[in-house]
């Protein structure tokens, strides 16, 4: 009775570690805003990432790449950000990231920023060149996060501290075409291990039922 009573306690202790690498999820709330709306020159933004949302997390490991949102934009420059010279409108976006969640840890509102630039003729904006889809004269535009270089597949990212030994990290790609739809992806890093005392647990009762069993034997 007394072996059976501590392997089962070693079995519960092997159920409750791999209970704590259940695979963690993201969730939250996300909203674009910018500058100058359409009506003032700026682009149409049409959410392509449902919000709130919700996304599994490998550790270690960024999750594939998703539309974020669309900007769509105006039929012509105009308004505060237009340079009518170069015909090239120039707007800002702000991305808000709140209510997240992962873990059990709430995190604050983040927010990153971006360029968004729109050429309605003459040679293509230097963050579009090579792209492969726009085109080298007429209309080309792009959207270009802050901290990112300005090429058509440059990206950024945003970090935050869980204070568990593993933060959250928001990648930002830089995106182009007429109507732009850049992307996102999410990683949680690094991989959670065990506490010490856990450890300790854990191999303190594979060491008594080991015990028994010589015992036993004997």
């Amino acid at each position: 009775m007394r072996k059976t009573t501590i392997l089962g306690f070693a079995a519960a202790l092997v159920l409750s570690t791999t209970a704590a690498f259940a695979t963690p999820s993201l969730s939250g709330s996300y909203s674009v805003s910018e500058q100058y709306d359409n009506s003032h020159g700026g682009p149409s933004i049409t959410d392509r990432l449902s919000s709130p949302f919700s996304t599994a997390l490998t550790p270690n490991v960024e999750t594939e790449p998703v539309k974020f949102f669309m900007a769509s934009p105006a039929g012509s420059c105009s308004g505060s950000g237009c340079n009518s010279d170069t015909q090239t409108e120039t707007d800002t976006l702000t991305v808000s990231f709140s209510n997240l969640s992962v873990m059990g840890v709430s995190i604050p509102t983040l927010t990153a920023t971006a360029t968004y630039t729109a050429k309605y003729s003459g040679s293509e904006l230097s963050c579009a060149v090579n792209d492969g889809v726009s085109p080298a004269t007429g209309a080309t535009d792009c959207i270009v996060w802050s901290g990112a270089a300005n090429v058509w597949n440059g990206s950024t990212s945003l970090s935050y501290d869980l204070g568990n030994g593993q933060s959250l990290i928001i990648f930002l790609y830089n995106a182009t075409d007429w109507n732009i739809t850049p992307q996102i992806g999410f990683e949680l890093d690094p991989v959670a291990v065990p506490e010490p005392a856990s450890l300790a647990l854990f191999g303190a009762a594979f060491g008594v039922a080991g015990l028994v069993r010589r015992r036993r034997a004997a």
